[in-house]
């Protein structure tokens, strides 16, 4: 299994278990989401693990094929908020 698969199967069942969650505890996940999004210190740790595993991503990664090279980029560069592709000219 190639580095990129797994990383889909990671993402794959983290993106289930928050769904079943979110789905089966809709109002206890709402509340614990309005208290997230009232404390600054909390959103920056989250921030700071979302750039992390972006960067994770990119390094990782360092050998792409060309279909997969741009999707690649935008999952490695849209925890960090930077992507060359917008970027001022």
């Amino acid at each position: 299994m190639t580095l990129t698969h797994y990383f889909a199967k990671l993402l794959g069942l983290y993106l289930v278990i928050g769904g079943v969650a979110f789905f089966v505890r809709k109002q206890a996940m709402t509340e614990v989401l309005a208290l997230f999004a009232d404390n600054r210190p909390l959103i920056y740790i989250g921030a700071m693990v979302r750039i992390l595993l972006g960067l994770a991503i990119i390094l990782a990664n360092n050998r792409w094929r060309a279909a997969d090279r741009h999707l690649g980029h935008r999952l490695g560069h849209s925890p960090t908020g930077y992507c060359s592709a917008h970027a001022p000219a």
